[in-house]
């Protein structure tokens, strides 16, 4: 928009509005305005200077009222949890009163055909850091291979996340593209589908 002068964000425009104020007053003879028009300028400053200020108390309420939530959620949640499993080990506790309290765990199903493991990697303090979720899994099977396309090599079976690859370069000093992927692993074998493939750029 032609001359559209006002700052966007609210504390150019507080900053904006404040200089427009105080100086205005400095020019009205200069271009006869009367003391009613410079007022009504000063006054059209002060509400949008009142509005703006009204919304970052509004935010600081906000940012405050929901970290109270979540303490309050945290503290009086864990009070209840260790009260209802108490409940749970009473005589007459039944499935009857857990359903209408909703207080049952719901079981949680592996779909082992399906499941595809989770990974992400990045270079970490010149180490290659390899991220995983388990999602009900054992753990994981973590293979690689040079970009270039050799077969997948296994790397280690990984059952905590993060897991450091200490990769060692062919030749020191030239980065090597490395690919991985993962299988997530129950009893000792692999189960479902491949992992997305992930890749760094590794130069140690």
């Amino acid at each position: 928009m032609p001359n559209y002068y006002l700052p966007s964000s609210d504390p150019k425009l507080v900053l904006w509005l404040t200089n427009f104020k105080n100086k205005i007053s400095e020019f009205a003879t200069t271009l006869h305005l009367t003391p009613e028009e410079v007022a009504t300028d000063q006054q059209c400053c002060n509400e949008m200077n009142a509005a703006i200020q009204k919304v970052v108390s509004l935010k600081a309420q906000l940012k405050a009222a929901v970290k109270d939530r979540n303490d309050i959620i945290d503290s009086k949640g864990g009070q209840l949890r260790t009260r209802i499993s108490r409940y749970k080990t009473n005589e007459n506790y039944n499935d009857a009163i857990g359903s209408s309290l909703s207080i049952i765990t719901p079981k949680r199903i592996l779909d082992i055909e399906n499941y595809k493991a989770e990974i992400s990697v990045r270079s970490n303090g010149g180490q290659i850091q390899i991220r995983f979720v388990k999602k009900l899994a054992n753990g994981i099977n973590l293979y690689s291979r040079k970009k270039s396309g050799e077969e997948w090599q296994l790397v280690s079976r990984v059952t905590k996340s993060p897991f450091i690859h200490k990769l060692v370069l062919e030749t020191k000093g030239i980065p090597e593209n490395i690919e991985y992927r993962a299988f997530g692993v129950i009893d000792d074998k692999e189960i479902g589908k491949p992992s997305d493939i992930v890749q760094i750029v590794y130069a140690g």
